[in-house]
């Protein structure tokens, strides 16, 4: 049918799109799942919205304080400054 009507272009990008809204769909599913493992070993006295309200916050601000930071540019201090303000009960002293 597209290729029929020389709207071979629309269907690619039609298929392409598909995708990437199905694979989008699928990283926050599993982003959620991670989150909610994260709450249910946090020890937290938090619900998961204000607690995940929390986190994404934390987060938030830990990545406008880190532009310009890759993952791979981050050193094991820079990890477990995360990790202190993503847990602040459970963060570990970082390696020295």
């Amino acid at each position: 049918m597209y290729i029929d009507s020389g709207q071979f272009d629309e269907l690619v990008k039609n298929i392409l799109t598909a995708e990437y809204d199905r694979r989008k769909e699928e990283a926050e599913k599993e982003n959620d799942r991670k989150l909610w493992d994260m709450y249910l070993r946090s020890d937290t006295t938090l619900s998961y919205n204000d607690w995940h309200a929390e986190i994404m916050k934390k987060a938030k601000t830990h990545t406008e304080n880190m532009t310009g930071k890759r993952d791979e540019d981050m050193t094991d201090q820079d990890m477990a400054t995360l990790l202190k303000k993503l847990f602040p009960n459970q963060a570990k002293a970082a390696p020295t």
